[in-house]
């Protein structure tokens, strides 16, 4: 509160000029086109299992960093394996991905007495609303650092 109100005061000239904006995410669920949702989180879902399989940038470092004695706060797969309890299932990356797409094709919902089919984006009040929300916003994000980084806009998949 007070913070904010003394930063503006104090930087009041480089402000003047500026439009501030402000964004509601309390629309951001159910605006999401759904198949844009699919294959973002898809794609941050094959990140994840490259980085497991060792075959990701940060596994790259994790075992650099290990080879020279430093302490990591990720562990390999073998390392899970090893630790997780016998009654957990594992799901291979085609398997998440389907439940992905699953997921977001199929959210049925009954108002006024008829079943509807959700065609666009996400309920607010589904479970897997805000993680499927999370995951996307993670993957334009990136797309968007890289952008910044290398000049370079990704071609969009047709």
């Amino acid at each position: 509160g007070d913070e904010v109100v003394f930063s503006v005061k104090q930087n009041y000239r480089k402000l003047r000029k500026k439009t501030p904006r402000t964004f509601d995410f309390t629309t951001m669920y159910t605006k999401l086109p759904q198949d844009a949702l699919i294959a973002g989180v898809q794609e941050t879902i094959d990140e994840a299992f490259e980085y497991v399989e060792g075959e990701h940038d940060t596994a790259r470092l994790v075992r650099k960093a290990r080879e020279q004695g430093k302490k990591t706060h990720t562990f390999t797969k073998s390392e899970y394996n090893a630790k997780a309890s016998k009654e957990l299932k594992f799901y291979d990356r085609e398997q998440v991905k389907a439940m992905v797409r699953d997921i977001v094709k199929n959210t049925i919902i009954e108002v006024g007495g008829k079943i509807l089919q959700q065609t666009k984006g996400r309920p607010m009040g589904g479970n897997a609303s805000p993680d499927l929300a999370n995951l996307y916003c993670y993957n334009v994000e990136k797309h968007y650092i890289n952008q910044l980084q290398t000049g370079k806009k990704k071609k969009k998949k047709k």
